[in-house]
């Protein structure tokens, strides 16, 4: 079985004068989102055995505050400049390269694409992920090769503000 927890990043500033897009940080009100959502996933006992964030500034904040409060190492979080402005193909792409002894990997990022890779693995139906949610689902498969549309079952969608 592996499981694919996708999370778009919490509420960040807007854009500031002197400051590119990839720099911009999270509001306080996305952090205390962050650490939410990371209070949950550590109440469901959840761990993934790989984290894959955005280079952006609020996206590898909104990992670090999630892998405290789950207790996951921060070093241990790939950090990728391709996640920042990427297409859903490539995610797809990156997930089906995950090492097959991952069981369970999370990505943090952006929209549109993790709100498209969230439609594209379950017919669940997500739409558009709210800042700061969290999407899980299971594939009873034994490689991320096998990763198909629809092939997933979803386990939950969490969003700080439910």
């Amino acid at each position: 079985m592996k499981t694919i927890y996708v999370v778009r990043h919490a509420r960040a500033h807007s854009k500031a004068v002197g400051l590119s897009d990839i720099e911009r940080t999270l509001t306080d009100e996305g952090r205390g989102d962050a650490r939410l959502i990371g209070r949950m996933l550590r109440n469901k006992n959840i761990l993934p055995d790989l984290i894959i964030s955005s280079a952006a500034k609020r996206a590898f904040e909104t990992a670090y505050i999630l892998a405290d409060e789950m207790h996951y190492q921060r070093s241990a979080i790939d950090i990728r400049e391709s996640l920042y402005d990427i297409e859903f193909e490539e995610l797809l792409n990156i997930l089906s390269e995950i090492d097959d002894t991952y069981k369970s990997v999370m990505f943090v990022g952006h929209n549109p694409p993790m709100s498209t890779m969230s439609d594209y693995l379950t017919r669940y139906g997500v739409g558009n992920l709210a800042p700061g949610s969290v999407f899980c689902c299971e594939f009873q498969i034994d490689t991320w090769k096998a990763i198909s549309k629809y092939g997933g079952i979803c386990k939950f969608l969490e969003s700080p503000h439910n």
